[in-house]
């Protein structure tokens, strides 16, 4: 190469590095995508920063897409433990300053997947080991979602296990490999059998669904694995692949992961370092993207989605050794599971997209303290990074085992002054230094509203490493699988012949997977432990600040009809809680909620599990139950709380002695939460029912709702039966709370009519919601009959089918008729129509003529007149005429034009485009897009809020005028 030639590759290489740099130095904020993640991908360069990605890509001679990506948002992040800190001015001013007071990689993964600090060497627990931290995962799986983590070190490693395990010491991966795979930590051992199975806070969540990485005899027991060999493939376990010699460990991987039974995968092999030219790997064990494509392959198979972790841990191993060349192979491995992840994401064929998938892409900390040399801080680029420079890195002599790349001219294998250095690490353990993040689909919008620290002197403002709990807690929360499915029994009902058709008085609405069960008089379910009440369930409550309502809360018969309802942990004060109820000063806050019983009397024990804080009255059926931390029954709304309580597990009160309270059918149990004072910080409160009782009475009858529309009824008795539904949440496929009734059986012969049940009560919804109705005959005709149906109101609703045919073979068949209600996109209110059944047609003149009942049905409206905003914050424009945009669309069709001004609060900051919305009957439904941009005001004056201010709509419709829509919130980035 001659020198235009080498001045040509050094300006070309040298043009990568300054790009990867701005690119990575530049705040940015991508496209707006929706908030609602069905699919959550963390990944984690463990021990990654600036440096690191500067030296992989001038290696490279690439930029990754992620990282140049505009549609990805790039920020810093601190990654401090618990009682720690990052000083902005200091990181830049004391060279010293960054390796110090740094987290590892267990605080550090900790505040990542529960969004709280803790202790170096805890993973997900307290600060002090007192508390298992409710994790990401965990609420995963509470919405029915798979969850995963991959790693190309052990299994049971620091960042991994913080993602599927609780336990005080990160040195004790027996159990948290038996916590991942099995969800108990001492599954397979305990301390008597190796100290490795210490620190474990029992059992937690179902086990992880699929954990592939490293395995080793210092991170998974021989007992873990014999477990393992021995379930492997049984239902409900995990198929297990392992390394072979001779065998393409990505292969075998993608082997399991392709077949339909496997719906659980666990991977263990060796980890061998990646060069940076791509030697000395093995393919018998997986690269990254291998492990990654299978787990994402498997983890897609739940329809609720899945959450998936996703390391390149030897990238720290790298870092700590010190050995830039092993950094760079395993980075490179790291980027080529990113392109995977997006691939995979753009790729048609998967359920999958921007729009439900949110991916963040960090490390959890920065490792050896990379820099250009000793006492250069890290905003200052490094030198060549190629095979040449790697060849000539080693160990500089008094520098505590400290490696370096340099022009050693004199071979001493010291630095001396004049010799050319192309990087130095300063450190062989971590630094508290801000590192990278990037992130783009649903949710990722949120981040920019976390960045507000600081501003860094030299990055500028950066968010915490707790708020990328809080982004994927709101973005999963925000999509997650959200029941709605419901199922009762209408009591009291009679039912004579046989067949009977048991479907006709269980109610129900979005359940899948019923299962009836009939008993004889006096008879219930038996019931093991089933929490009847469960964690996490919805309980409602009187609202905020309305303490002060009276003592009658707690009786069975009070009328809660006006109060709110929401799911559990309820309150306020604390970052684990779901519904967010009151404020500080909130002196009480009581809550209700009904559960059944089916036989008191086979009800051997009662248990109530309740995490609270200060203290707490429960009363069943009006009767005081237990009290803990209070005084008086009950206590004073202002001051009933005694002692202070503020554990976060839920403590179990034995209520045996209390059977007797209950009562056949509906429970109503009441609860009191009272603040020890009007300044405490929090108010806590979720509770669980648990319920053991035996089985009386023989079953008359179990199956499926088909089967429980044609019951037969051949030697039953007259009189009571109790009948139970279990059933699933048709969207979530997750158990409903199981209901629990009777019914009367009476002798009947039948007269040869026909037969309509039910007439009327039908409701349908302009949703499309269904109703169905049953006719047979009720004795044989000589020849075949036919009753023609229609609906009164077509705009209403729709029947079918259209006729029914009773033949002497199916007369006493019941045929069913649906009634789906119609969706008109007017507001006209609840409309009442008639499902018609015409005069029965048939030769037999037993049946010719003869008229059914009519249906009555009302279809309930669903219009109400609304305008949608989205989103109405976390929008930023930059004063270098920067955009973001928001779309405003009418929830219902208006009877007039609805016009909607818009302006900016400040056109000094930003500009509205346009100025107004217009809407019509026909234009209604299409969303329009509003456009802002940045305005440049040559003043330094920091980052700047501004409002788009929605005007009240204008119409002659009644319903639309003066509807005002939500104003959305913008920030101005200064560049001044």
């Amino acid at each position: 190469m001659n020198n235009s030639q080498s001045r040509e590759s050094l300006l070309s290489s040298l043009y990568i590095v300054l790009i990867a740099i701005l690119v990575l130095l530049i705040p940015v904020h991508g496209d707006v995508y929706g908030e609602n993640a069905k699919y959550i991908i963390l990944m984690i360069s463990d021990g990654w920063g600036a440096k690191h990605i500067e030296a992989t890509n001038s290696y490279t001679g690439t930029i990754p897409l992620y990282q140049s990506d505009p549609d990805w948002t790039k920020q810093w992040m601190s990654t401090f433990p618990d009682g720690g800190s990052y000083n902005t001015t200091q990181a830049w001013s004391d060279f010293n300053y960054a390796v110090s007071g740094y987290g590892d990689s267990a605080a550090c993964g900790t505040a990542l997947y529960t969004g709280l600090k803790t202790a170096n060497g805890r993973i997900s627990v307290s600060a002090d080991g007192s508390t298992a931290l409710f994790t990401i995962g965990e609420q995963a799986k509470e919405f029915g979602k798979a969850v995963g983590a991959i790693s190309t070190v052990p299994v049971s490693h620091a960042t991994p296990g913080a993602w599927v395990a609780h336990n005080d010491d990160r040195g004790t991966p027996f159990a948290i490999a038996d916590e991942g795979l099995f969800g108990n930590p001492n599954t397979t051992g305990t301390i008597a059998t190796d100290l490795k199975y210490g620190g474990g806070h029992g059992p937690t969540i179902p086990p992880v669904d699929v954990l592939i990485g490293a395995g080793g005899s210092g991170y998974v027991s021989s007992q873990i694995l014999t477990k393992l060999r021995n379930e492997n493939g049984q239902p409900g376990k995990h198929v297990l692949v392992e390394r072979q010699a001779g065998v393409d460990g990505g292969g075998a991987l993608m082997a399991e992961a392709d077949n339909p039974a496997t719906n659980k995968l666990a991977g263990l092999f060796d980890h061998v370092y990646h060069n940076a030219n791509d030697s000395g790997y093995n393919a018998e064990n997986p690269t990254l993207s291998e492990s990654t494509l299978a787990a994402l392959k498997v983890l897609s198979k739940n329809p609720n989605g899945f959450v998936l972790m996703i390391e390149g841990g030897a990238v720290d191993l790298a870092s700590h050794a010190n050995n830039m060349n092993q950094m760079i192979g395993e980075q490179k491995d790291y980027d080529n599971a990113v392109q995977t992840v997006i691939n995979w994401l753009n790729d048609p064929a998967n359920d999958s997209d921007w729009d439900n998938t949110l991916v963040i892409v960090t490390g959890d900390h920065e490792c050896g303290y990379l820099t250009k040399a000793r006492g250069v801080f890290p905003n200052q680029l490094l030198g060549n990074v190629n095979d040449a420079t790697l060849a000539k890195e080693k160990i500089v002599s008094g520098a505590g085992g400290r490696r370096a790349s340099w022009e050693d001219t004199d071979n001493d294998n010291i630095i001396d002054a004049g010799e050319k250095v192309h990087w130095q690490w300063n450190s062989g353990g971590h630094s508290n230094s801000l590192v990278p993040l990037y992130a783009r689909g649903a949710g990722s919008s949120l981040l920019s509203g976390h960045a507000t620290r600081g501003p860094d002197s030299v990055r500028g403002y950066y968010l915490d490493n707790t708020d990328v709990f809080q982004v994927m807690e709101s973005a999963i929360s925000g999509q997650t699988c959200v029941e709605t499915g419901s199922v009762s029994i209408t009591w009291g009902q009679t039912f004579s012949g046989d067949p009977i058709d048991l479907t006709t008085i269980v109610p129900a609405d979005n359940a899948a997977n019923l299962h009836y069960t009939v008993t004889a008089p006096g008879s219930c379910p038996a019931l093991t432990n089933a929490s009847i009440i469960t964690k996490r369930d919805t309980w409602k409550y009187n609202g905020a600040n309305n303490g002060n309502i009276g003592t009658t809360w707690k009786d069975a018969g009070y009328n809660d009809s006006g109060w709110n309802s929401g799911r559990g942990i309820l309150g306020y004060g604390e970052t684990y809680i779901t519904t967010l109820i009151g404020a500080p000063g909130q002196m009480s806050e009581y809550f209700r909620k009904t559960f059944t019983i089916c036989d008191p009397g086979a009800v051997t024990s009662l248990r109530f599990n309740a995490t609270y804080d200060d203290g707490m009255v429960v009363y069943i059926n009006g009767t005081l139950v237990i009290a803990a931390g209070v005084s008086g029954n009950p206590p004073v709304w202002n001051g009933g709380a005694v002692a202070h309580e503020s554990n976060q597990t839920y403590q179990t009160f034995n209520l045996d002695a209390y059977t007797g309270l209950l009562v056949s059918g509906t429970n109503v149990i009441a609860i009191g939460i009272y603040n020890i004072d009007s300044i405490s910080s929090d108010l806590v409160f979720d509770g669980e029912l648990v319920i053991n009782s035996i089985l009386g009475g023989a079953i008359l009858f179990a199956g499926d709702s088909l089967q429980a529309q044609e019951v037969s009824t051949t030697g039953w008795t007259g009189g009571e039966k109790t009948l139970e539904v279990i059933a699933d949440d048709a969207v979530c496929l997750t158990p409903l709370p199981a209901p629990t009734g009777s019914f009367h059986y009476a002798i009947y012969i039948s007269t040869g009519e026909i037969t309509v049940t039910p007439t009327s009560g039908l409701v349908t919804t302009e949703a499309g919601g269904r109703e169905t109705f049953t006719m047979k005959l009720k004795s044989q005709p000589t020849a075949n009959v036919t009753i023609s149906l229609s609906s009164s109101d077509t705009s209403e609703g729709t029947v079918s089918p259209a006729s029914l045919t009773f033949t002497s073979a199916n007369w006493n068949t019941v045929q069913t008729v649906t009634v789906s209600g119609v969706n008109d996109y007017d507001i006209d209110g609840s409309i009442a129509y008639t499902i018609t059944t015409e005069a029965a047609s048939s030769t037999d003149i037993n049946y010719n003529g003869i008229n059914a009942p009519d249906v009555s049905v009302t279809n309930n409206d669903n219009d109400v007149a609304g305008i949608t905003v989205t989103p109405t914050s976390g929008l930023v424009t930059t004063e270098a005429h920067g955009k973001a945009s928001f779309r405003v669309v009418l929830n219902t069709r208006p009877k007039a034009g609805v016009t909607i001004a818009l302006s900016s609060s400040d056109t000094t900051e930003g500009k509205v485009s346009p100025a107004s919305l217009w809407f019509t009957a026909t234009n209604w439904n299409i969303a329009q897009k509003v456009t802002v941009t940045g305005v440049n005001d040559f003043i330094r004056d920091g980052n700047q809020p501004y409002t788009v201010v929605t005007y009240p709509a204008v119409s002659t419709d009644s319903a639309y005028n003066g509807l005002n829509a939500s104003d959305v919130s913008v920030i101005n980035r200064d560049n001044d």
